[in-house]
């Protein structure tokens, strides 16, 4: 009887100091965590992953900002489309750098199987790359490195997958 009223009261006492905001450690000293700290360190652990998968907004403005007198994609591979952008992002930047746009090795292998048709003038690589990627099925992230287009499906590939085209 009084082992039960002991184990009650310790009960009592932790969620007690759980409630006032009090750190409870465990016999060796350690911070016990609840089950509502896992779920919440879970969830910025999850918000941190999220930030980094952000597109990179200095690389969304270079996008916008390159202008290509005539994109004509006429029913081209993903990868052939991929490398266009490629050389259209170098001979139209006023800086003349370029971006760099790479996809999955495995998609690149495949050679992207769907084909992209597109003609406009006068139009950014932002809304070039939005085209590929819709009629492509694919998804893009563009990093301060450069833009990485890839499967939603494919899940999240190391960067030895990565092959600039």
């Amino acid at each position: 009887m009084l082992k039960k009223m002991m184990v009650s009261l310790l009960g009592l006492l932790f969620a007690l100091s759980l409630a006032a905001g009090v750190q409870v450690k465990d016999e060796n000293g350690n911070d016990k965590i609840t089950k509502n700290e896992k779920k919440d360190q879970k969830k910025e652990e999850k918000k941190k992953e999220e930030k980094k998968e952000a597109n990179n907004p200095e690389m969304v403005k270079k996008l916008q900002a390159i202008i290509v007198a005539r994109a004509d994609f006429q029913k081209i591979s993903v990868v052939s489309a991929v490398k266009q952008l490629n050389e259209l992002a170098v001979l139209n930047d006023p800086e003349k750098k370029g971006i760099s746009f790479s996809m999955d090795a495995n998609d690149q292998l495949s050679g992207g199987e769907a084909t992209i048709t597109f003609t406009k003038e006068n139009v950014n690589l932002e809304m070039i790359l939005n085209v590929v990627c819709k009629q492509g099925g694919y998804t893009y992230l563009a990093s301060a490195e450069g833009v990485k287009l890839s499967r939603p499906d494919s899940g999240k590939k190391k960067d030895k997958d990565k092959t600039k085209l």
